[in-house]
């Protein structure tokens, strides 16, 4: 069996045990950079007091194209390194990076959302993006994990037709409080955002903890299929999803039952309910100010008259003074 799932099936159920009694874990992230400070030291030629001296106009950050694969492939190995998740998310479609003397030392991937929000009406999910993956080597000054967040939001706003940024901190998995968005002026959402469950199946552990959603999609169908013996037609299937229509009654009861009993097979896994943090970014100024305006109609609890300046709800406790 895989260590590393081993180990992501045991903390899924640490942290519920965190998140039932009130304690936050010492910050995962932090752990992983600590794991390679002297490596990195070593390949820079740093000491610690001369990362603490660099300089915002030491580090450059850039967008890495898709068809960049070798560069692309190198954020990936970074975030599977340095980020304590140690794999990417589904749906990426951006990748940015911080560079120091030539070498990556920063990453920020953003993806689709696996739900859309109408959180500024029926069009919001065009305007989109989640920021799902960020990490920073051990060298890497404190400034700049919130300004490599801000060089991103600031890249999407003037390049692509994204609006709106989420983040997510996972708290008691990860001792993830949200210090950075803060930093990064994000608006504060609540606490209780997130799957409310996850699914580890004890037959095939290699695949991890999971999300029910992974047994109802097309690869899943197709395996079910294969399963009963069933020949899977061209016209099931289309863009990446199931088109029911086509598919024989007969044929989409038995897929339908099949995926209700693997979800059943599984053993289901209690997950804490995570924070969420939201920028709304324009392409200038003026824009910014009527997303904002629109923002604050539709979500009134969250305008700034709530007491918090940039809108949002107010910080928790452990984050008030940080």
């Amino acid at each position: 069996m895989n260590k590393n799932i081993n180990e992501s099936y045991i903390k899924s159920k640490q942290a519920y045990e965190n998140w039932r009694n009130g304690v936050i874990p010492k910050c995962e992230q932090s752990v992983r950079r600590q794991m390679h400070f002297e490596d990195d030291l070593e390949k820079f030629g740093l000491t610690p007091l001369d990362v603490m001296k660099l300089k915002k106009d030491e580090f450059e950050f850039r967008h890495i194209p898709l068809s960049d694969k070798k560069e692309v492939m190198k954020a990936k190995e970074f975030i599977k390194k340095y980020e304590y998740l140690r794999k990417l998310a589904q749906r990426n479609t951006h990748y940015f990076a911080s560079y120091f003397k030539g070498e990556m030392v920063g990453v920020q991937v953003l993806s689709t959302p696996n739900m859309f929000s109408k959180i500024l009406g029926e069009d919001t999910a065009k305007l989109e993006k989640v920021l799902s993956r960020g990490a920073c080597s051990s060298i890497a000054p404190p400034f700049l994990n919130s300004w490599q967040i801000s060089k991103t939001i600031d890249w999407m706003s003037k390049n692509t037709e994204s609006r709106l940024f989420y983040g997510y901190s996972d708290v008691y998995g990860a001792g993830e409080r949200g210090i950075i968005y803060k930093a990064s002026n994000f608006m504060y959402l609540g606490d209780n955002y997130g799957g409310k469950r996850a699914l580890f199946d004890h037959s095939s552990p290699d695949k991890g903890i999971f999300s029910d959603r992974e047994a109802r999609k097309l690869a899943a169908y197709r395996r079910y299929a294969n399963a009963l013996g069933v020949s899977w037609d061209i016209s099931w299937s289309e863009s990446g999803r199931v088109n029911w229509e086509n598919i024989p009654n007969n044929v989409e009861t038995d897929l339908r039952s099949s995926s209700r009993n693997y979800v059943a097979s599984c053993e289901k896994i209690i997950t804490p309910p995570k924070r969420k943090w939201l920028c709304i970014k324009g392409a200038n100024r003026r824009e910014t100010k009527s997303l904002l305006k629109r923002f604050y109609e539709v979500n009134p609890k969250f305008s700034p008259s709530s007491g918090v300046a940039i809108g949002g709800l107010p910080y928790p406790n452990d984050l008030v003074g940080v």
